[in-house]
């Protein structure tokens, strides 16, 4: 596989979710499982993450199964959009996931930097009453 490696996105579109109601905000709960030999840093570039990010992410994933879990209060009822990276020097993966009323829930896990690392977005677990969900990202 290129530097990219294999690209995997699922939508869910909205007929799966419950009748819409005026909503505050969405929250994301996103934990990110880091299965590789080396610990990896977060980073996103400004303006990839659309909404107040609680607690802030600590920065690293530690090598070996090591986690990290943040929230995202999007603040606005119809739109969620989530973009970051781990990285650890050439090796790293990009993951995104989102939701717009028109759209549904989106999520995508692919390789980034020159070293092939294989990265995966898990099933998203949602309310359709809130519109709030979580997703499980992996680096392996």
């Amino acid at each position: 596989m290129g530097a990219l490696g294999a690209v995997a996105a699922v939508v869910v579109p909205m007929s799966c979710l419950g009748a819409s109601e005026a909503l505050a905000h969405i929250v994301t709960t996103v934990t990110v499982r880091n299965n590789t030999a080396f610990a990896m840093t977060f980073r996103s570039p400004a303006g990839q993450i659309l909404g107040t990010v609680s607690p802030g992410p600590t920065g690293i994933a530690g090598a070996g199964g090591g986690t990290l879990t943040f929230t995202v209060d999007s603040h606005i009822p119809t739109v969620a959009s989530i973009h970051f990276y781990l990285e650890n020097g050439s090796r790293g993966c990009r993951f995104d996931t989102s939701y717009t009323a028109n759209g549904g829930y989106t999520k995508m896990a692919a390789s980034s930097g020159g070293t092939f690392v294989s990265c995966a977005a898990g099933a998203i677990s949602f309310d359709p009453t809130t519109r709030d969900y979580s997703i499980t990202f992996t680096l392996n």
